[in-house]
């Protein structure tokens, strides 16, 4: 029987091929604009709507996407995290999730301007 440090890092590793899988779907979209709108509204390959975005409502990171779009589309430079200071105009939310859906939205449009 496996020990619980050996399961925590095979844990660790499959999420971690998951985890460059992902990102690298990103940094390999056609445009800027497309994986700024699917990162948004918490979309991957095949329209799959990732864990923590699933909670949210559809209208909110619909509004997100959009608003970054428009900032983007304007030549605004962000400064890190600056896209916390956007929030949905509509819908329910939970402030962890946004909190954490905003930062993986971050992370994934990142990782394609690296």
């Amino acid at each position: 029987m496996p020990i619980l440090s050996q399961l925590i890092d095979d844990w660790i590793a499959a999420h971690q091929i998951k985890l460059d899988k992902e990102l690298d779907y990103f940094a390999h979209l056609p445009t800027d604009e497309q994986a700024i709108l699917l990162a948004a509204k918490g979309r991957g390959e095949n329209n799959v709507k990732f864990d923590h975005q699933r909670r949210l409502n559809l209208v909110a990171l619909d509004t997100f996407a959009d608003q970054l779009v428009w900032l983007v589309d304007l030549g605004q430079h962000f400064q890190p995290f600056q896209v916390f200071s956007i929030h949905p105009a509509n819908g329910k939310w939970s402030p962890w999730r946004w909190d954490l859906a905003v930062y993986d939205t971050a992370l994934r449009i990142g990782w394609r301007l690296v």
